[in-house]
């Protein structure tokens, strides 16, 4: 366990005690003063590492404000709602139809505001021309109402159900779109009533997922801290604070999600999934980081670890002759205690014993 120091006259009662991540120690009385004595390195076997590292992280979920699509200047009556709560709504989508002629949501810069016709120039005339571009439809390019863009709104009409015209646009005809996808939570209109007055709200979309970003467990807590105390009112904007290898892999629930370019939280792809399978709203979530070990990796207590300024992490192990030496390792996870290293110079560690802090002359990493 332990021995005296050389030539110490021991005074008074010689007590056991802990020391710090060293077993037992020697405390004993020397010139009126209670000191450690000398206490003998202690080594422990490294470990097998296991093959994975599988690890918890937190994701801060940013939402959307619920938008609102709001009716145009309409008169006349609704013979068909062509949309219900749970539908997807993107540019192009017919929302309903008003006096036989369908109205369709347009995701354009701006919201149409006056009728365009031949040789009209101006911003909207440039959103109409890039929303017949968009359908498919004949158009001219740039900010001009040309004959071409009169085609295109002739066969926009057809589409739709209007009567035939001379290829004058209707801003009644659509319904602005101010984002470019929303899934509808509310309808707020009904088939049989007369065109709701222009400016009330046609339907509801649900709150959408604009970003997942990887926090840390205390950020994490602190987050699901503050949705308990303001019954789910929480920052709606959360900064990134962790960023993923490239050889490590996250998960929820199971499911391998794509990160960003980088690396710091989910792709547009993995954004979309997410959405659908999480509660509309919810501040975060856990999730799990999967890092493989790799080959000569080791667990050893993560006491056993230092580093001693310059940036390298070690271990002291028990060399042949019985005298320490210095191995200097990579650290690829810790867990409860435990950390999983690499040596840099290969097989460094292959069946050896590490030392424990508390014994043993001071060891200088790198």
């Amino acid at each position: 366990m332990g021995r005296l120091l050389q030539g110490t006259a021991v005074v008074g009662l010689l007590v056991w005690v802990a020391a710090p991540l060293a077993g037992l120690a020697l405390l004993e009385r020397q010139d009126g003063e209670a000191v450690f004595a000398e206490v003998e390195p202690v080594f422990v076997p490294v470990q097998p590492a296991p093959d994975t590292e599988v690890r918890e992280v937190g994701l801060a979920l940013n939402w959307s404000d619920p938008a609102q699509l709001v009716a145009p200047a309409w008169q006349g009556v609704v013979d068909r709602v062509l949309v219900a709560p749970g539908d997807r709504v993107a540019h192009g989508s017919a929302l309903l139809s008003l006096d036989g002629i369908e109205r369709i949501a347009w995701a354009t810069s701006g919201a149409f505001y006056r009728q365009l016709a031949l040789r009209d120039k101006g911003p909207d005339v440039e959103w109409l021309n890039q929303a017949l571009a968009a359908a498919g439809l004949r158009h001219a390019a740039g900010a001009e109402f040309t004959a071409e863009t009169a085609a295109g709104v002739k066969e926009f009409a057809a589409s739709i159900g209007a009567p035939a015209n001379n290829g004058v646009f209707d801003p009644g005809w659509v319904v602005f779109l101010p984002i470019a996808e929303l899934v509808i939570k509310e309808v707020a209109v009904s088939a049989g009533l007369p065109a709701p007055p222009p400016g009330s709200v046609l339907l509801q979309a649900q709150v959408q997922l604009v970003s997942a970003v990887l926090i840390g467990l205390d950020v994490l807590e602190r987050r699901e801290s503050e949705a308990n105390d303001q019954a789910g009112a929480v920052d709606p904007v959360a900064p990134a604070d962790e960023v993923l290898a490239v050889d490590e892999t996250l998960l929820v629930d199971g499911l391998d999600l794509a990160l960003n370019d980088a690396r710091d939280g989910l792709g547009p792809q993995a954004l979309a999934t997410l959405d659908g399978r999480v509660q509309p709203g919810l501040a975060s979530l856990r999730a799990q980081v999967r890092r493989p070990s790799g080959a000569d990796a080791v667990r050893v207590p993560t006491a056993a670890v230092f580093d001693s300024g310059g940036g390298s992490a070690c271990v002291v192990v028990a060399a042949g002759a019985g005298d320490p030496g210095v191995v200097e390792v990579e650290l690829i996870w810790d867990d409860s205690g435990f950390s999983v290293v690499r040596p840099l110079l290969e097989g460094a560690l292959d069946g050896a014993k590490v030392r424990l802090p508390g014994g043993g002359p001071a060891a200088v990493c790198g």
